[in-house]
């Protein structure tokens, strides 16, 4: 475990003064809350705050964590529910709580809120419980969960609109401040010194082929299979100038082969080329003329969207989520109504028979993933709602 020092927790928060932020995120795997999380640590830390970091013991993120500059607890599974390793999980989370004394208690996932409401005592009754959802899914309807978000709960952030309406009936008449803040992405960074891995020369492309990708996992949730039959309702010159490229990692429902197989099925497996998951997928995507998203469910993230835009590659998505959000159709990329094959081939007729439009879209992009979702404009956002829930929770407990 590692704990930055601290002192005893201020009144209340004072503009411009240094904060000291604990934040939760226990997940077992790498997904987009882990990612999120870490990323806001990191922001939050070089904006000259104080991070306490909270994460699944053996998780991906406690790995990615094992040399972060701000501070990590990553002891604990707060996943099981047994009553003797409740009572010790909430034991040791107050001692780590009670040892950094945050300001703001800012969990990212379910049981971290969970844990955090009940040891918010021991942190004092100035401190706000402020939750970050950037998860897809809907909250549990049920009297806890409830009395969890509404009475012990000062503040909400959303990463995209669509949460908001998911938990609208859980907060129906509830007066906590909520607000969507747009994830933070280190987009110069992302870039920075990145060499082509030489992917157009390995399959053979001649230069008036658009090299396109989708980098995902092979699962159902990703939808390449809407891509597959959208490539089969092209006519043979659009497709003819047309390559895709998907690589990813198999999932539990199907992986590769069933893919290729169903790109036969579809007589369009000249134009499908498939890669393993990439350590690093940012040689390939350096290549890449278009970025395409096909995803039916999930993305309240969609961090792969923030990868193109950085590179300056326009962007085809579906109408999930926050995707729309993300990608403007007709600005920095096109949208297309979400399962709709017919309509993302109509999507990528235009696309690929226009290099102008791919030109500009690209390079709006790259300026909207650096201006509107810059990690210095997502920590002041925040920071304004963890003062507005301040005043909330004083407000509530005077």
């Amino acid at each position: 475990m590692q704990l930055p020092g601290g002192s005893l927790p201020r009144p209340a928060m004072r503009k411009g003064e240094p904060l000291r932020v604990a934040i939760s995120a226990y997940v077992r795997f790498a997904n987009a809350l882990a990612w999120h999380a870490y990323e806001q640590a990191y922001a939050l830390h070089r904006a000259g705050h104080e991070v306490l970091l909270f994460c699944q013991a053996g998780s991906p993120l406690a790995t990615r964590c094992a040399d972060a500059t701000f501070g990590v607890h990553s002891e604990l599974n707060l996943h099981r529910w047994s009553p003797p390793e409740v009572a010790r999980n909430l034991r040791e989370v107050r001692r780590a709580l009670a040892a950094f004394r945050p300001d703001v208690l800012h969990p990212h996932c379910p049981p971290g809120h969970t844990y955090f409401a009940l040891a918010q005592g021991v942190v004092g009754d100035q401190v706000p419980l402020v939750r970050t959802v950037s998860e897809p899914r809907r909250p549990k309807a049920n009297p806890i969960n409830s009395y969890l978000h509404r009475r012990r709960t000062d503040g909400m952030i959303y990463t995209t609109e669509t949460s908001v309406v998911r938990y609208r009936n859980l907060l129906a008449g509830a007066r906590l401040p909520q607000r969507v803040i747009l994830p933070g992405f280190r987009a110069n960074e992302f870039v920075e010194g990145v060499r082509s891995a030489g992917y157009r020369g390995q399959v053979g492309l001649s230069p008036e082929v658009v090299l396109a990708g989708v980098i995902a996992r092979m699962s159902p949730e990703k939808g390449q299979e809407v891509l597959i039959e959208a490539l089969s309702l092209l006519s043979e010159a659009e497709r003819s100038r047309l390559h895709v490229v998907m690589a990813g990692e198999d999932s539990r429902e199907r992986g590769q082969r069933q893919l290729r197989a169903l790109a036969e099925q579809f007589g369009v497996a000249a134009t499908v080329s498939f890669l393993p998951k990439l350590a690093d997928v940012r040689p390939l995507m350096s290549e890449l003329e278009l970025g395409i998203i096909t995803s039916t469910t999930s993305e309240a993230i969609c961090r792969v969207a923030l990868e193109y835009m950085s590179f300056g590659i326009p962007v085809v998505s579906s109408d999930v989520n926050i995707l729309p959000e993300v990608v403007i159709d007709g600005r920095n990329g096109w949208v297309f109504r979400n399962r709709d094959a017919a309509g993302l081939a109509a999507v990528l007729s235009a696309a690929v028979t226009s290099a102008g439009d791919r030109k500009s879209r690209g390079a709006a992009g790259s300026v909207l993933v650096r201006e509107q979702f810059a990690p210095e404009r997502e920590v002041a956002a925040t920071l304004e709602l963890f003062a507005v829930a301040a005043a909330y929770h004083c407000g509530r407990h005077s």
